[in-house]
């Protein structure tokens, strides 16, 4: 059992990061996961259970919007995961009480210190994606090995939309264009996939055909994917914008490595093709004009690129991301990360953290804090460039 749940947490990672997946054999997941693990080799496992860094006997509400917040806590409760933001000031995470095997979602405002129980469900909790603009937070659920089920649920935890799929897997993203919709794919054990839109206001699910289960909504009816050539394996790929409606394809660039969008912004990776061991962080507007660019040190290894974990804020046109120190390769690589914070409109860096653990990171809409670490378990003043843990894992 502890073997499954590893399995399908470093596959839930294979997919989140765009790993192409059609048709992909055993042979080539095993060899994926290997590689994950030399990279993640101190990553904690999502099944851990984090525990309170110590309990407040006097809570006192935050009145200073710039102080690192205490945990407010029940000596009975086991944090189990957190989630991200559902505002500027108040996280979702999941719990359980004592040895009991009831999981619930949790909302906790660090300003008001005020707890409340957001969700809970009736089955095991594989993931939780927050919409972008925080109106719907989406549950996925794990009914049978074969089967997911996902809910929809309202900014208030009241239930939205919920469907069943056939999958071992699911990926989805958010329509920031429109919300209350997303893309949807669900694999299978064969690494097939099938794709759906999901429209939570009009309550349908509808399946569609398409050439890529991992993509970007450019525009209420487009989306955005990379074309990866499955016969021939590559580092890049042309980025493709297809409208759902009428099938319309066009390419946008070559040989992108990455790539992530905003409402308003359009984000890049690519290579240099002068100097292979910078990559170069592009950004486009609405009319994919440039807007700005900045290049950082690459670190690769025999079959892709390592990409640092980041946070886009379109809010406040802030870029959050980890730079390593230096170029090499990642087998290679015994340095550090340092924590940026780029303004793509203004052009202007600041350096947050230096010598940090290149870890996952979400940012709150505001743009003062980050929650930071394989399961958040700290948090970012990104103000006072200070971090806190607001957990201990056991």
């Amino acid at each position: 059992m502890e073997v499954e749940k590893f399995f399908r947490a470093v596959v839930h990672l294979l997919l989140r990061l765009g790993v192409p997946a059609i048709r992909l054999n055993i042979r080539f997941v095993l060899c994926t996961i290997s590689i994950f693990l030399l990279l993640t080799a101190c990553e904690a496992t999502k099944n851990e259970t984090l525990k309170p860094e110590k309990e407040l006997e006097n809570p006192v509400v935050v009145e200073d919007k710039y102080e690192i917040p205490e945990f407010l806590i029940d000596k009975h409760e086991q944090i189990v995961q957190v989630y991200g933001w559902l505002d500027s000031s108040t996280i979702l995470y999941s719990s359980k009480l004592d040895e009991s095997d009831q999981l619930q979602v949790m909302s906790w405002n660090f300003q008001t210190q005020k707890k409340s129980v957001f969700y809970q469900p009736t089955d095991d909790i594989v993931d939780v994606s927050i919409s972008p603009d925080r109106s719907y937070v989406l549950v996925h659920l794990a009914l049978l090995a074969n089967k997911a089920a996902i809910e929809v649920l309202n900014h208030d935890g009241t239930r939205a939309f919920s469907v069943s799929v056939p999958s071992i897997e699911l990926a989805y993203e958010w329509n920031i264009h429109d919300q209350g919709v997303l893309f949807l794919s669900s694999f299978f054990e064969d690494w097939s996939y099938r794709t759906y839109i999901v429209n939570t206001k009009e309550q349908k699910i509808e399946t569609i055909e398409f050439p890529q289960p991992f993509v970007k909504w450019g525009s209420k009816e487009d989306l955005l994917y990379l074309d990866w050539n499955e016969d021939e394996p590559n580092l890049k790929a042309p980025l493709i914008k297809k409208n759902l409606h009428s099938n319309q394809r066009e390419s946008m660039m070559l040989d992108v490595i990455y790539f992530t969008r905003t409402a308003h912004t359009l984000m890049t990776i690519q290579d240099q093709s002068e100097n292979y061991d910078k990559a170069t962080y592009s950004f486009f507007n609405d009319k994919n004009k440039l807007i700005t660019s900045f290049s950082v040190p690459h670190i690769k290894n025999f079959s892709n690129w390592l990409i640092p974990y980041f946070e886009m804020r379109e809010e406040t046109s802030q870029f959050i991301s980890f730079v390593p120190e230096k170029a090499t390769n990642v087998d290679q690589y015994d340095g550090k990360f340092s924590l940026r914070v780029f303004n793509w409109n203004t052009g202007k860096e600041e350096e947050i953290l230096t010598k940090a653990e290149n870890e996952p990171i979400s940012c709150s809409q505001n743009g003062l804090w980050c929650l930071y670490g394989n399961q958040f378990e700290k948090i970012i003043n990104l103000k006072t460039k200070t971090v806190k843990h607001l957990f201990e894992i056991s």
